[in-house]
């Protein structure tokens, strides 16, 4: 209910990933907004641990980003991750997302220093 209270504001869209075969949720992905003004959106995404590896977050990060691409209010969909973290830099790259470079410090961090981001963009037809 949340995710489509979300969509009607026009802030949020929120998918589960299911598995073809059994229909098991093994995922979910998100579009939402930053910047309502400049037309700034972001994508997440995450796959449960036993899912990952597939392929899955890849096509679902590309579905959601080509979905986002052609609403009218989206001129610019970004995602980020963490330098360290290889295997979502990899789905990223896969998706189709080019890599615009590190924001640095950008996230707090729990256990440690702020944490370095890797910025992506979707290629918006211009």
């Amino acid at each position: 209910m949340r995710a489509e209270s979300t969509w009607l504001t026009g802030r949020t869209a929120a998918w589960s990933v299911c598995d073809t075969d059994s229909g098991a949720v093994v995922g979910e992905v998100t579009v939402g907004v930053m910047d309502e003004l400049l037309g700034r959106w972001n994508l997440g995404y995450s796959t449960h641990p036993a899912w990952r590896g597939r392929g899955i977050a890849v096509r679902a990060a590309r579905l959601a980003a080509t979905w986002a691409a052609d609403l009218p209010a989206v001129a610019r969909l970004e995602a980020g991750a963490n330098v360290h973290n290889t295997p979502s830099l990899t789905v990223l790259d896969r998706a189709g997302f080019i890599r615009e470079g590190v924001l640095v410090g950008l996230l707090p961090s729990l256990t440690g220093p702020r944490q370095d981001v890797v910025q992506y963009r979707w290629p918006m037809p211009r």
